[in-house]
């Protein structure tokens, strides 16, 4: 294949080979944008099937080719074409290798010896002068141990007195605990203490719940005297009468009593002691003046001043 030749005018070339230089490091699409820029420009017609299209097209193959392959310091031009102006080409920007220097003369001779046989100078391949010594870092202070030591026992005093208070509240939980504990046994064996009697002495319990029942939600009078007539009925044996009582502190000692409802039941046991005094009736009221006071005194516990007025009304009573 004939190497095209390459036009006669150094501006034309150059542009040539310049451009040819351009798309073959930046792509076929550096070209493109080139010939719709320079659609209108004569100087470009090689790009458009003018003259200098085969030399154009060559120009960008060799470049492509100088690029895949490493560089050659012994690379010549090709042959048949003459070198372009020193001034127009674009190779006049690479640097000129160094020419490679020839074998070292035989031994005996009197001529330098080339660069790479002489030893390379001392400095090359010195250390320098010795590293200076790092001097010892001094001890601290006596003043910043002292903070250091003060800042550690106030840490640990800190953590002693959150331990103290975290020890302190699950003391407390655990009394907590302990008591509900202790409160809710007492409680079961009282209920059971209750049923075995209330069995044995004829006592139909949910008769009496539904009567005191009935007076805690509503203290009317109707409820009052129905409780008290169903007391009094189950009141006429001691056991009986025990078990009455019994069952009424532990309506007033249940963790649900309210104020409202202890006051309640102290109404309906007011009612019943006058009827007892009326009628003669001591058994019911001899046990039930034991209980009496007890419930008072739970009910102020839970009272405020407008409340202890009400009880005041009953112990005038």
């Amino acid at each position: 294949m004939s190497i095209p030749q390459p036009p006669d005018d150094p501006e034309t070339r150059n542009i040539i080979e310049k451009l040819a230089s351009f798309v073959a490091r930046n792509g076929p699409e550096f070209e493109v944008a080139t010939r719709q820029k320079q659609e209108n420009n004569p100087k470009f017609a090689f790009l458009r099937g003018g003259e200098y299209q085969h030399y154009y097209q060559f120009r960008v193959q060799a470049e492509k080719t100088l690029l895949q392959q490493p560089p050659n310091p012994f690379h010549l031009p090709p042959p048949n074409m003459p070198p372009a102006p020193t001034s127009m080409s674009h190779h006049s920007s690479r640097p000129t290798l160094p020419p490679f220097p020839g074998p070292p003369p035989p031994p005996g001779s009197n001529g330098p010896l080339p660069p790479w046989t002489q030893p390379p100078p001392p400095h090359i391949f010195s250390s320098g002068p010795p590293p200076m010594p790092i001097p010892p870092i001094p001890p601290p202070p006596a003043v910043v141990i002292e903070q250091a030591f003060q800042q550690q026992m106030q840490a640990l005093q800190e953590r002693l007195r959150q331990s103290e208070i975290n020890l302190a509240a699950q003391r407390d939980s655990m009394q907590i605990n302990k008591k509900t504990k202790v409160q809710e046994n007492i409680r079961a064996a009282r209920q059971a203490r209750i049923t075995a009697q209330a069995t044995e002495s004829n006592i139909n319990i949910n008769e009496l719940d539904q009567a005191t029942l009935s007076i805690i939600e509503a203290c009317t009078k109707d409820n009052i005297t129905t409780g008290r007539n169903c007391i009094l009925n189950y009141s006429q044996t001691t056991l009986q009468a025990e078990t009455i009582c019994l069952y009424l502190i532990d309506r007033s000692l249940a963790p649900e009593a309210t104020f409202d409802a202890r006051l309640h039941l102290i109404y309906l046991m007011n009612d019943i002691l006058h009827n007892c005094i009326r009628k003669g009736n001591d058994e019911i009221r001899m046990q039930m003046s034991k209980i009496i006071v007890p419930i008072y005194c739970l009910a102020v516990d839970q009272a405020n001043d407008e409340r202890k007025q009400k009880l005041v009304k009953v112990e005038i009573l």
